[in-house]
């Protein structure tokens, strides 16, 4: 209970009852203890750590939302969601904001405001847990109403424990990336497309830096050398395994 009452006390400030996110938090803890498989090579507390997380988010995105945003506003959110999902579908990839817009019919600059606005109703900048979760003390800047919009509370076609995979998937990766220099780091994030996933070729890359692109290739060559390794091709083996199973 107390790793619920810790996670849950980040979020206290986001309008919703901190007994309300604890009993929310309890729920998803509960989940972990029936779903946690010892044989996945994770601890519990961090594999428990992300149902506890997506608990709350659930509870946040739903009060707060219900609460504070108009019913056509929250309509609107709504059909993004799904023709968001829709276009991910047709396209191979997340889909940008215009495009989506075009297929509601409104302008991209109004639907980028409500997304912005309606976050903001959530929390301008409640933390989530580093994107290592091991280290489930520490913080990132990854607010509230992004996970909840990931996680598209309601909506039956999103797998909790996908949600789980995905994140832990995500959280290794970032470990792995932590050997590499700032600019090994920065080319690889950008031509993989880890942080808005679209991935990059190397002219764009180099355009983007203003670097030449032999620069990009000889930063990128040396940073697959180093993440050429046993352990890290068992994790990345194993998290492929789990994500198609």
């Amino acid at each position: 209970m107390r790793l619920v009452i810790s996670i849950a006390r980040r979020y206290q400030k986001v309008g919703v009852n901190l007994q309300d996110l604890v009993q929310e938090g309890s729920l998803g803890l509960m989940r972990a203890a029936e779903k946690y498989d010892p044989s996945r090579g994770f601890k519990f507390s961090t594999y428990a750590s992300w149902w506890i997380q997506q608990a709350v988010f659930r509870a946040i995105a739903y009060h707060s939302r219900t609460i504070r945003l108009p019913v056509h506003v929250h309509n609107l959110l709504n059909k993004a969601r799904k023709v968001r999902s829709e276009l991910q579908s047709e396209l191979g990839r997340q889909p940008t904001d215009d495009e989506v817009a075009s297929k509601l019919g409104m302008e991209p600059e109004k639907l980028s405001k409500i997304l912005r606005l309606t976050r903001k109703s959530i929390s301008l900048e409640q933390p989530r847990f580093q994107q290592n979760p091991k280290d489930h003390g520490q913080e990132s800047d990854m607010v509230v109403g992004d996970m909840a919009i990931v996680l598209n509370p309601g909506e039956e076609d999103v797998s909790p424990e996908n949600v789980v995979d995905n994140n832990l998937f995500h959280a290794d990766l970032e470990e792995m990336l932590t050997i590499l220099g700032d600019d090994e780091k920065t080319v690889i994030r950008l031509r993989y497309g880890m942080d808005d996933g679209l991935s990059r070729t190397v002219t764009g890359v180099s355009e983007i830096l203003n670097k030449s692109k032999a620069w990009v290739r000889s930063q990128e060559s040396r940073a697959l050398r180093k993440l050429r390794r046993p352990w890290y091709e068992k994790k990345l083996k194993e998290h492929q395994n789990s994500l198609t199973s």
